[in-house]
């Protein structure tokens, strides 16, 4: 596919030809040929971007008069099944597909007792209730996997009443034209809602059935790239999850996964055997503080409370490299590393550091503690009333199996590798969804 500067092409010989203007991003969407032109335009009823050879006027609707919506009936607990026909609820309404978790189910005949409420492949549901999270659209358009299933109260199904709608165009266009409704109209500040009425009065533009089918099956194409990536995500994470907790020998733990190379009986010590709390006093400075973010998201420059006062508490120098946690949260993955660009900041005797007093693979012991399982089992270790800290004391006195620094270094540098891997597609699919969320608003008018 090709970009241009210029209007759309005219049936004219006299025509100059159309200089491409290069997209990469567009280019290297899928494998379209080079006769799937977009061309950017200016006019009232068309999008400012465009497939080459379609140049009328789309068509204004209301919605009601060529859609509408229907909402499903509020079953009661004592007709759920353990297994049987999905019923699909609010919660199971996620971005563009359908979630499986916390999924209830009814017996297979209400199939023939509801059968307005059956669901199909291609449906469109849309979350009526809190219909936005994370500044995210919940509507999913149903698969093969997802039917026959059936419909609960305030989700909304989406009905195409004429034969020159195309379902996954219709798709397209909702999810960029109910973000903004609902922007505008959603009910209620806490728990928003979408009014179905409301809903029905918006003005839709719709293009030539041809033209719909070639703007639906290339999102389409989008999505299903999209969908590779977040795939590839979830693989990479569940591999390293996997091996945090098989590469490593926590409590009383005896088999475990290893290098073919190493065979040496691994070293149960204290930590206060290779770290030492870091006590080095310094003038406070309310701009160069440092946190620890929960569930292992790092070390980061705090950002000053428009309340604190500088010098109200005792603040301690961190070096680079040094092992530091929160005390309140251990349990709740805030620890890590020092990183560079944080040498020399501070944090309070709240959030301690530790040098390394024995030669030791920093990143091993943070990967050591990375595992979930393990870590939030640390909170036995907290103390006190109120709000309970695991002081440095009862930290350093936590006991760990250590290999050799080599194998401790082939260790991290292997979850390093896996980690650069996870932050890299994790990248490209926020790139990837921030182009297309672009592309939504400037191919439907």
């Amino acid at each position: 596919m090709k970009n241009t500067t210029t209007s759309l092409p005219t049936s004219s010989k006299k025509t100059k030809k159309k200089q491409a203007l290069k997209t990469p991003e567009i280019q290297s969407i899928s494998n379209y040929n080079n006769k799937n032109q977009f061309y950017p335009i200016s006019k009232n009823n068309i999008p400012k971007l465009r497939f080459n050879k379609f140049e009328n006027n789309w068509n204004v609707y209301i919605f009601k008069d060529i859609l509408d919506i229907i909402s499903g009936y509020g079953f009661k607990m004592n007709e759920y099944s353990s297994n049987g026909v999905p019923l699909i609820k609010i919660n199971n309404i996620g971005y563009g597909n359908i979630l499986i978790d916390d999924m209830d189910y009814l017996p297979e005949d209400y199939l023939e007792k509801y059968p307005n409420l059956v669901l199909n492949k291609n449906d469109i549901l849309l979350a009526l209730n809190r219909p936005i999270t994370n500044n995210k659209l919940k509507i999913a358009l149903l698969k093969n996997e997802d039917v026959p299933s059936i419909l609960y109260q305030r989700v909304g199904k989406i009905i195409l009443k004429n034969d020159n709608l195309y379902y996954l165009f219709i798709y397209y266009l909702l999810q960029e034209k109910i973000f903004k409704f609902i922007l505008k109209n959603s009910k209620g500040s806490d728990q928003p809602f979408i009014s179905t009425n409301e809903l029905k009065k918006i003005e839709l533009k719709i293009p030539s059935l041809k033209e719909q089918k070639k703007i639906g099956n290339f999102l389409s194409i989008m999505d299903k790239k999209l969908f590779l990536m977040e795939k590839k995500h979830s693989l990479y994470v569940d591999i390293k999850k996997y091996l945090l907790k098989n590469l490593f020998v926590h409590e009383d733990e005896k088999s475990f996964l290893r290098f073919k190379r190493y065979d040496d009986i691994l070293q149960r010590v204290s930590l206060s055997e290779i770290l030492e709390e870091s006590k080095i006093k310094s003038k406070d400075d309310i701009n160069k503080r440092i946190s620890v973010k929960l569930n292992l998201k790092g070390v980061v420059k705090r950002i000053p409370n428009t309340n604190e006062i500088e010098g109200a508490t005792t603040q301690y120098l961190r070096k680079k490299g040094q092992f530091i946690y929160g005390k309140q949260n251990l349990y709740k993955g805030a620890f890590g590393i020092v990183p560079s660009n944080l040498d020399g900041y501070l944090s309070s005797s709240d959030i301690p550091s530790f040098d390394f007093i024995k030669l030791i693979d920093e990143m091993w012991l943070f990967y050591y503690l990375s595992d979930k399982d393990y870590y939030t089992k640390l909170e036995r270790l907290s103390t006190g009333t109120g709000s309970k800290r695991i002081s440095p004391e009862d930290f350093l006195k936590i006991k760990i199996n250590i290999p050799s620094i080599e194998e401790q270094k082939e260790i991290s540098n292997m979850l390093k590798f896996f980690d650069h891997k996870i932050e890299n597609i994790k990248k490209q699919i926020f790139l990837f969804s921030k182009f297309k969320k672009g592309l939504l608003q400037r191919m439907f008018c």
